[in-house]
């Protein structure tokens, strides 16, 4: 037996049982219907180089295993049926941006008889719920599968950074359903949408940490559909070096659990909102490489456990409000850093007692 199935295999459906393939085909179109998902992906005459064929690939694999066959506990065969569609959408899956994507770099366990529980990067609760799927730097490309909203459930943590998935248009569905999700981190993708965020991700609501930097994410970050109102729980955003313009979001502000924000090297303009001085957790502050002009408010005198802020490259002008520099330069962070553009004197910043870097 392969435990480390990095390259994909197929099944032949000619050599599946009929009746087997038949009577798990039902049971999937059921589960399907209750989710509000389209099944047509499953039906025999679908196009083998279809971009929605990993489920089918998926039934085939699990008809096929005499494992899965058994009388396998429930949710064990719900998870082994939803990864199995996440391995065969994400691995060895051509895209614009990956035309010759190479096989996934480790799958210990997947698609073997081991519990998913004990497949690598799988994480499950004490019920056999798969609570966080982690495959950061893995290869993986190719779009992630809409069947995961079978476990939306109990799934709370996604961390596929560092990968070259593609994610486009309605691609984008899956999270209105990953309603629980507490953490999404896809730095360094490939996800395209020009209006702001997804206006998908407004369902989220429980998101606690979204990281999606160095993504193709462009235009005004509160667009069309603004959803960062909506998103108050979140400790974590960092959405630095996309292709954001517009002037700096307002809506910032009323995130005020935020310990951690970077925005930097976009193409944002206006100034720095006053309102930033509401979130009285931030500990770390990029916003470095923008289009920023005014002053540095005062207001983020009030953020009393800054360790990190970062206002180089940009078009700032007038004093670094003194109480900034206090804050940090007081703080036992190892890395605290204050860095704007007062080489020039762009910005009033003493190099010795108060801007750790100027520029």
């Amino acid at each position: 037996m392969n435990t480390n199935p990095v390259e994909p295999f197929y099944t032949n459906p000619d050599f599946i049982d009929a009746l087997v393939l038949a009577g798990f085909k039902a049971e999937l179109r059921q589960l399907y219907a209750q989710h509000y998902l389209d099944s047509s992906a499953l039906d025999d005459n679908a196009d083998d180089n279809a971009d929605d064929n990993a489920a089918r690939f998926a039934m085939y694999w699990m008809a096929s295993d005499p494992y899965n066959n058994m009388d396998v506990y429930k949710k064990e065969k719900l998870n082994r049926f939803v990864l199995a569609c996440f391995y065969y959408s994400t691995n060895m899956v051509a895209s614009p941006y990956a035309t010759e994507p190479m096989h996934w770099r480790s799958a210990l366990n997947w698609l073997t008889p081991k519990s998913t529980c004990e497949w690598e990067g799988v994480t499950c609760d004490n019920d056999l719920n798969v609570v966080s799927i982690l495959m950061e730097r893995n290869r993986l490309s190719g779009v992630i599968p809409n069947e995961l909203a079978l476990i939306s459930g109990s799934i709370r943590s996604l961390d596929l950074t560092s990968n070259i998935i593609y994610m486009e248009g309605d691609d984008f569905n899956l999270f209105e359903s990953l309603v629980n999700l507490e953490n999404l981190h896809m730095n360094d993708n490939f996800l395209v949408y020009d209006e702001g965020l997804p206006s998908q991700f407004g369902k989220m609501t429980n998101l606690k940490s979204i990281k999606l930097s160095y993504n193709i994410l462009g235009g005004q970050l509160e667009g069309t559909y603004p959803i960062l109102p909506g998103l108050n729980q979140l400790t974590h955003l960092e959405l630095e070096s996309n292709f954001f313009n517009g002037t700096f979001p307002e809506a910032i502000g009323l995130l005020t659990n935020l310990a951690s924000l970077s925005l930097s090297d976009s193409s944002l303009s206006g100034t720095i909102r006053n309102e930033l001085g509401n979130l009285s957790g931030l500990r770390r502050l990029w916003l470095y490489g923008n289009k920023l002009e005014g002053t540095i408010p005062k207001t983020l005198e009030n953020l009393s456990l800054l360790e990190v802020a970062e206002f180089h490259n940009n078009s700032l002008s007038g004093p670094m409000p003194f109480g900034v520099c206090d804050m940090v330069q007081s703080n036992d962070y190892k890395v605290k850093s204050l860095t704007s553009d007062c080489l020039q004197s762009q910005v009033e910043c003493d190099s010795t007692f108060c801007c750790t870097g100027c520029f």
